[in-house]
């Protein structure tokens, strides 16, 4: 295996209308169903344990972002896409968000599957509350399988920069165990940043700046009460921090 660092060029991405995928793709993907083919459901030891995104491809390889704490230490994954194929991954560290409860996910196909044209555009957190749309599929009781959902909400801007986990997207959707790492997109389709936790944690959660330090109590008691995400910007900031990695075979699920 030859690896070698790169940096990705960051460039504007719609997820509506045409231009949510390539040219090439329009002719094969409905680009009105473009939430649910973008979302991955992730096992571990045949166990579904969370979602993610398809993010970008390169040659016969597929980039998804998903949440650290969704493959914890594990360094293979088995994802499996829209249409009920599994593929076997391996989970990259980015140089960039080592701190942060994302990681990214490879995996080999010769199956043309929809990619958002260029890469994720670093966008302003939004000041003002925003419709959005998270998507992911929920793990039952227990543990058994179940459907792509998506769960309504809008944004509340309660964090100016991202804290500890480089979290900072917060939102009224209902988020469920088996939703973590599913992306969560504006009403237009575009993407604001991937699931991480849900509101109303059962346990204590020690909320902490990026420096560390813990929160006052009354932010820490306004975010027990919405879903939290990491942000674009973050995630954008993963992806150019990714190495480039050649003669990787393709992996199988187990």
């Amino acid at each position: 295996m030859f690896i070698l660092h790169f940096a990705v060029s960051i460039s504007t991405v719609f997820y509506a209308g045409a231009r949510a995928i390539s040219a090439e793709q329009n002719n094969r993907f409905d680009i009105n169903d473009i939430r649910r083919l973008l979302t991955i459901r992730i096992y571990i030891d045949k166990r579904p344990v969370g979602s993610g995104i398809i993010l970008t491809k390169t040659a016969n390889n597929y980039w998804i972002a998903t949440n650290r704490h969704v493959v914890q230490s594990n360094k293979t994954a088995c994802i499996q896409t829209y249409e009920g194929l599994r593929h076997g991954a391996t989970v990259f560290d980015s140089i960039n968000t080592r701190n942060a409860d994302i990681v990214f996910l490879r995996f080999n196909s010769k199956m043309k599957y929809p990619v958002p044209e260029g890469l994720l555009a670093t966008r302003r957190y939004p000041l003002i509350p925003r419709k959005i749309i998270a998507t992911g599929f929920p793990i039952g009781m227990d543990s058994t399988d179940s459907m792509y959902t998506e769960r309504r909400g809008v944004t509340v801007p309660l964090l100016s920069t991202p804290i500890q986990d480089g979290l900072q997207l917060t939102y009224t959707s209902n988020i469920e165990k088996g939703m973590s790492g599913g992306p969560v997109f504006y009403a237009d389709n575009q993407l604001a940043g991937i699931n991480s936790l849900h509101s109303d944690p059962l346990w204590d959660v020690d909320y902490k700046d990026a420096t560390g330090k813990t929160i006052s109590p009354l932010l820490a008691e306004a975010l027990k009460r919405v879903a939290i995400g990491v942000p674009v910007s973050v995630i954008s900031n993963g992806l150019a921090g990714l190495p480039i990695v050649t003669a990787l075979p393709p992996l199988g699920c187990k």
